[in-house]
């Protein structure tokens, strides 16, 4: 065999027009030939595009922000402000977004207009210029970094290029999500981009590049990963609202992509051309679950969908925050009880000290570094590097081993992993290996004693206590009492606080994650800055019932077993009192609960009614 490839045989079954198709174009190979070619290019282009975050845009999505970007001009309004309009895609792919805003153009009589189209795939390029003849102005290079050159002096050149010293009018563009920048990271600094910072997306960069390169009051429609609404896009939220002037949010969920499970936002704004302006509204929509899925069907028609759920929203409002934070679902019906909630000046961090697990993964499968001899958590990439040593390693070539078992071993201490984890529950299912060098099993101190544990994963909150000192991993939460708090505040009542329908409403509008996406997720900063009352200021009558509720709550936890519906809800009475919520704001409370996907962890807040939490006085 020596150094041969191993060859493995597989049969396919394949239709005959495709077959004659083979023949046709093989040019004297044979079919398994190449077959195997075209799977082995098949592979190189998919790998290809993951690495340059290609996401190629459906028809329906492309029409619908071409029509949105027209929508918010003013060309209807001066047919002169028509002449020599300039269009950019600055990752035009195939040029589907310049051919839809193309039509969109065309429809109102303007037809006097030059297309660019920037794309580091020059096959692309190829094909978006077919339809537009010599109207079309392909660029074969990064947009990031024309040329090689940085952004500034690369963009200079383009411009002069093409005669375009104004800028742009309308730039259209889904830019790449995640693409690998460690090519040209030398011209894509913190020079250049100042979204260049801690969390961000390649398609940061590009909305950063785009408000630039408008003209004056020029309009940019962009459909972006729906990171922009997490809690560390906030730079880029403060550079939108700084630099341009929104005029439309939307958030779209997932599967408006084909075969990618990442949940996408449309982005309308046009460029700020002043150091200050008025407040404003904008339009806000957030696509509901079932319509999207008539839309990906073609049963419903996605503008039609729109014009049903928008709401205006003041930019004020996302510029007071302190995150930035674009919590499109708060509309003029939830804004008081929001604001309720959010008027407490004291943090959950006030309180509580967090930490995180293990960090390790549920699997609990760990290798070992073979010139130092410790372990390290194992990986999918082929080589790591060892933590302890510094060296190399190629997985498949080291030794291996799983140290989380579903019975107790020796060494052993029980653990609790993420989905272990229910809204006051806890299963004990699991035991860890502590004794492998190398392993950051963090201090065993933070896992001793009463914790609230809290599933980082998931939609809304689910935390229980965990009294029997157990270890957690890396996608568990751990928040312990401040020592100066011991004694003073029942553990068990801010668990209550953080498990109540209030406070799912605060933190389902503040990220707006009210349905389910691959991978969501809490960060412990989210929970450490919910809101809270001054736990010390509470009316000693109010904390003896506290007390009393607190002491009942923990003989379920100690169980596992379920809280009953009449303790929740007197509970969540609690919690609406110290928070000086009503009915009224319950029933904003309650809505958005309706409109929650029916998941695990919604399901479990509807099991009370409202009129159960504010029992009326015979």
């Amino acid at each position: 065999m020596g150094g041969e490839t191993k060859k493995i045989q597989v049969s396919v079954t394949l239709p005959h027009k495709l077959v004659v198709e083979l023949d046709r174009t093989g040019d004297g190979q044979s079919r398994s030939e190449l077959i195997r070619e075209l799977l082995e290019k098949s592979i190189k282009d998919a790998d290809k595009k993951k690495k340059n975050g290609v996401v190629y845009t459906p028809q329906y999505l492309a029409d619908y922000v071409a029509e949105k970007i027209i929508s918010y001009s003013d060309l209807f309004k001066d047919k002169q402000n028509s002449e020599k309009i300039q269009v950019l895609d600055p990752a035009c792919g195939d040029g589907i977004l310049l051919k839809a805003l193309e039509c969109r153009l065309k429809k109102i009589n303007i037809t006097n207009v030059k297309f660019t189209g920037v794309d580091i795939d020059k096959n692309a390029l190829i094909k978006a210029r077919k339809p537009f003849g010599n109207d079309f102005f392909g660029v074969n290079t990064n947009a990031l970094c024309p040329y090689n050159n940085d952004r500034i002096n690369g963009w200079n050149l383009l411009k002069n290029k093409f005669n375009n010293k104004r800028g742009y009018d309308f730039i259209i563009a889904n830019p790449p999500w995640g693409a690998d920048t460690s090519s040209y990271k030398n011209l894509v600094n913190n020079n250049t981009y100042e979204l260049l910072s801690g969390q961000y997306d390649t398609s940061d960069l590009f909305v950063e590049l785009c408000i630039s390169l408008l003209s004056d009051s020029g309009i940019a429609g962009f459909i972006i990963p729906d990171s922009l609404f997490s809690h560390d896009r906030f730079l880029l939220r403060k550079h939108l609202l700084n630099n341009a002037e929104i005029l439309f949010i939307g958030r779209f969920g997932e599967k408006i992509f084909k075969d990618v499970n990442r949940a996408c936002a449309i982005l309308i704004f046009r460029k700020k051309t002043s150091s200050t302006f008025e407040d404003y509204e904008i339009d806000c929509f957030r696509l509901p679950v079932e319509e999207r899925n008539n839309i990906i069907n073609g049963t419903e028609v996605l503008s039609q969908v729109e014009l049903k759920y928008r709401h205006k929203v003041l930019y004020s409002r996302f510029k007071k925050d302190s995150k930035h934070l674009f919590n499109l679902d708060i509309d003029s019906t939830l804004q008081s009880t929001y604001e309720c909630i959010s008027s407490h000046d004291h943090k959950f961090g006030d309180y509580l000290c967090n930490h995180r697990g293990v960090e390790l993964s549920k699997k609990g499968k760990i290798v070992q570094c073979q010139f130092c001899r410790s372990w390290s958590p194992a990986s999918k990439n082929e080589i790591i590097k060892c933590k302890n040593c510094g060296e190399k390693l190629v997985t498949k070539s080291t030794n291996e081993k799983v140290i989380i078992h579903k019975g107790y071993n020796y060494n052993c201490n029980p653990l609790i992993v993420g989905e272990d984890i229910n809204r006051y529950k806890i299963d004990y299912n699991l035991w860890i290996d502590t004794s492998n060098t190398g392993i950051n099993y963090k201090n065993p101190a933070i896992y001793e004693g009463e914790k609230i544990v809290v599933r980082k994963t998931g939609i809304g909150v689910s935390a229980s206590i965990d009294y029997t000192s157990s270890y957690t991993n890396q996608v568990v939460y751990i928040f312990k009492l401040r020592s100066d708090f011991l004694g003073k505040i029942p553990l068990e009542f801010l668990l209550a606080i953080l498990n109540s329908r209030a406070i799912f409403f605060f933190v389902s509008m503040s990220n707006g994650e009210i349905e389910w996406k691959s991978h969501p997720y809490l960060t412990q900063q989210q929970i450490i800055n919910i809101p809270i009352p001054n736990l010390l200021k509470i009316p000693n009558n109010d904390l003896e019932i506290i007390n009393n509720l607190s002491k009942r709550l923990r003989v379920f936890l100690e169980k596992s077993e379920k809280v009953p519906n009449d303790l929740d809800a007197e509970l969540e009475r609690m919690v609406a009192k110290i928070y000086g919520l009503d009915q009224a704001h319950y029933d904003a409370i309650f809505k958005v609960l309706d409109k929650a996907q029916e998941l695990i962890a919604v399901k479990a807040l509807k099991n009370i009614k409202i009129s159960d939490i504010f029992v009326s006085k015979a």
